[in-house]
């Protein structure tokens, strides 16, 4: 089995973690299954899985619905619509917090470690990350994904055109803090 470990920090090549994830997006032929417990993803993120989407790659996000950090949790809900609109599947873990952050592409590959999807996991924590090139542990890590994704609730448009106020609002505040998550 090749496994090669990333290390990821202000020491480091700031960048390396971000780039990973958008190479593997923009690499993946068939499907690409995210699992985190903070989707804050920046700019350069969203188009390349909404390009992936448009492409005919199944991407497919499995979230928490409750964690520790509200704003987290809304700052990545503010972009449910514009990731609907683009053909990605978002999901949502009603029964707890799940902490893994795991990515499989192609279930030829997969990377698993201590990274968020976020600018501070990206650019300011210290973090380590193992690509697995063995397609038989990327396709057990698939499998373990789509249990977790068949106890979730798939997100769509009607659900967030049904937000109250309050959650909108939440939305709003929280995708304007989205840099400092």
């Amino acid at each position: 089995r090749l496994v090669q470990i990333v290390a990821s920090g202000p020491d480091e090549k700031p960048d390396v973690l971000d780039q990973l994830l958008l190479a593997a997006v923009s690499d993946s032929r068939h499907a690409v299954s995210f699992l985190t417990p903070y989707f804050v993803p920046d700019r350069a993120m969203l188009l390349t899985l909404k390009s992936a989407a448009y492409r005919g790659v199944r991407v497919r996000l499995l979230i928490p619905s409750r964690n520790n950090h509200w704003m987290a949790l809304w700052a990545g809900r503010s972009n449910y619509q514009e990731l609907l609109e683009s053909g990605v599947e978002v999901y949502e873990y009603p029964h707890a917090l799940l902490h893994s952050k795991v990515v499989v592409v192609d279930r030829r590959w997969a990377m698993v470690g201590s990274a968020n999807m976020d600018e501070r996991s990206f650019r300011i924590n210290f973090e380590l990350t193992s690509l697995l090139y063995d397609s038989g542990l990327a396709q057990d890590l698939h499998a373990d994904f789509d249990h977790l994704l068949s106890q979730a609730r798939r997100i769509t448009h009607e659900q967030i055109a049904g937000w109250t106020y309050g959650q909108t609002l939440a939305a709003g505040l929280a995708r304007l803090a989205s840099p400092m998550l």
